[in-house]
């Protein structure tokens, strides 16, 4: 939900719905997938009950003081709000004009794609021949072996993947 402009959550509905669990991952949005850092949001009962089953050990000093750092740069923030839109749409409609791929809307930092031959076969032309990994979505319930999850990079890396999609397109 970070990635929504302006940004979207759930987090006051937490009050009024005690079964609800709003989940948040640092990772994302702010690329730091080494320290696994993220909250959870719940009511104040549901809370004192996970508090007595929770594990042991809390975050480390080094992942907690990333976490703080990453939520207090409102400037990264900004800037990154600002920088994917446009660079979503972009990657979309270029990835629209390649006979086989049909991706979606997104509102995240990837675009999720559907292909009309096994997702498995896109990710291993591209990685063989191109050295560029696409994570294929066969593993993620409802989705199966036609998706392809392409994240947002830069300009100049998305005119390389669209390139090299291109090719891949013409050599299956």
């Amino acid at each position: 939900m970070d990635f929504c402009v302006p940004p979207a959550s759930l987090l006051k509905e937490v009050a009024q719905f005690p079964n609800l669990v709003v989940v948040r991952s640092l990772t994302p949005f702010y690329g730091i997938p080494g320290l696994r850092v993220g909250f959870a949001v719940v009511s104040a009962e549901r809370g004192q009950r996970w508090q007595a089953m929770r594990d042991p050990w809390n975050v480390n000093t080094v992942a907690e003081q990333s976490a703080l750092a990453c939520l207090g740069d409102r400037e990264f923030q900004a800037a990154t709000r600002l920088w994917l839109p446009p660079a979503r749409d972009r990657l979309r409609e270029g990835l629209a004009k390649i006979d086989g791929l049909e991706p979606y809307a997104s509102a995240a930092n990837f675009v999720l794609v559907r292909c009309t031959q096994p997702a498995s076969i896109w990710q291993e032309v591209l990685l063989r021949r191109h050295r560029i990994f696409v994570q294929e979505c066969s593993a993620c319930v409802g989705l199966g072996d036609r998706h392809l999850r392409i994240g947002v990079r830069p300009l100049s890396e998305q005119d390389r993947l669209l390139t090299a999609l291109a090719q891949a397109r013409i050599d299956l």
